[in-house]
């Protein structure tokens, strides 16, 4: 420094401090007055930002171009995306404005903004609710730089591959703008790409915020209850009827969202001809962490209930016995058994053709099962497998047995599926 003012003299030197802080006041003081200001509950002193995406840190300021080059691939600019207006604290049902403004604007045309989780990449699939999309459609860009309002709540999905809306939950989240050179093409959805495929152009991060409000329990209640299911089910050995059995038949909410130790539960007590508790507790902002307590008190009511097993085990009996006649064996046979002398599986396929009831076995099924009034009900789908028979003597029927707790067993219907007309959860179940 002494040799520069030895060379230059301090006037020069002066005269140059004066134009840095003219500089200063004059280009930068200005845009910090003039960019959107994030929410309080950001910070607004950041020297460096992560990636939620990629865990990396780039560098960020309002006025600056960075770029993320590490992956080797073309490199993505990224930006920083802003908020308009907002309070101290992001509600559910807030309208926020987002900023946004392009750093190359000459081939953009299309933009996604995703909502997601300002967690590790390890963990966002950890928490209940929905991220993606804040619109069902790319957003058409008519200029460099512009807002968008977004009510914050909903997100879109495609749970049954249809575009929708799906709630989101409170918790920590980011906003990610992606810029592409296409504005018309499918962003949600099992749908085939379009030909050219948009091309990604430039990135937009928001800081990290929170989003607050009551969590939904929708989630929360369906992890719940099929935890109190399966314990019910596996305690006293019951099936579940293969995905068809309503456990609420025999399962009722008892005691209602109450909260203990940090989680929220719900009791369930069992129904006739069962008793005892359910106590099922979880986090509503969390999958996987529901608890069990209580399970100890699940029996049947009186000591005369005739077991769920022990009646299952009389019905799967009858439920064959009008057909066991009309096939060669009562479980699928191999080869040998059913008498094929040679070892081709081609020529297998021309003897069974030749023979096509040697090979015809019972196939049953449990579908469904009640109990009410002293009387278990067990539905049964029965049909002639195997074989090449392709006559009127090839079957598939519901079978619907009564075991009393006497031990008394019985047919009540017996017909294909389509004709089959006995309701065994309302109707009084007749011996046929």
């Amino acid at each position: 420094m002494t040799t520069f003012f030895k060379k230059y003299g301090y006037l020069t030197a002066i005269i140059l401090g004066i134009l840095i802080v003219w500089a200063v006041f004059s280009l930068v003081i200005p845009k910090m007055a003039k960019a959107p200001q994030p929410p309080a509950v950001v910070s607004t002193e950041i020297e460096s930002l992560v990636d939620p995406v990629t865990q990396e840190v780039i560098a960020v300021s309002n006025d600056e171009q960075f770029t993320n080059s590490s992956s080797g691939k073309d490199e993505i600019k990224k930006s920083l995306l802003s908020f308009l207006d907002s309070e101290n604290e992001i509600k559910m049902g807030d309208e926020i404005q987002i900023a946004w403004q392009l750093e190359s604007p000459s081939n953009a045309k299309g933009m996604v903004i995703y909502l997601n989780r300002d967690v590790p990449a390890s963990e966002k699939f950890d928490y209940s609710g929905a991220t993606g999309p804040i619109t069902l459609e790319p957003i058409k860009i008519e200029s460099n730089q512009g807002t968008i309002e977004w009510k914050v709540g909903e997100v879109g999905c495609a749970p049954t591959d249809y575009p929708t809306w799906c709630e989101i939950q409170p918790g920590n989240y980011f906003l990610e703008a992606d810029i592409y050179d296409q504005d018309s093409f499918p962003i949600l959805g099992m749908v085939m790409p379009p030909d050219p495929e948009p091309r990604l152009l430039e990135k937009m991060i928001s800081e990290p915020f929170s989003v607050m409000g009551v969590p939904n329990l929708k989630s929360l209640e369906s992890e719940l209850f099929s935890l109190a299911v399966n314990t019910f089910t596996n305690k006293l050995n019951l099936d579940q009827g293969g995905g068809i059995f309503s456990a609420q038949d025999f399962l009722e909410v008892s005691k209602t969202w109450y909260e203990k130790v940090d989680n929220t539960c719900l009791e369930y007590t069992a129904k006739s001809p069962f008793k005892g508790k359910l106590e099922v507790c979880g986090n509503p902002l969390k999958r996987g962490e529901a608890t069990l307590t209580g399970d100890g008190t699940l029996d049947y009511e009186r000591a005369d209930v005739l077991g769920y097993m022990e009646a299952k085990k009389l019905a799967a009996a009858e439920a064959i016995k009008p057909y066991e006649n009309r096939v060669a064996f009562r479980s699928q046979p191999s080869p040998e058994e059913a008498g094929y002398p040679g070892n081709s599986v081609i020529d297998f396929y021309v003897w069974s053709d030749q023979n096509p009831d040697a090979t015809t076995y019972l196939s049953s099924n449990l579908r469904n099962w009640y109990y009410q009034g002293g009387v278990w009900a067990f539905l049964y789908q029965v049909n002639k497998a195997g074989g090449s028979e392709k006559g009127p003597d090839r079957f598939n029927d519901l079978v619907l047995i009564r075991v009393s707790n006497q031990n008394e067993v019985c047919l009540v219907e017996s017909a294909p599926q389509r004709d089959f007309r006995t309701d065994f959860k309302k109707d009084n179940l007749v011996c046929s």
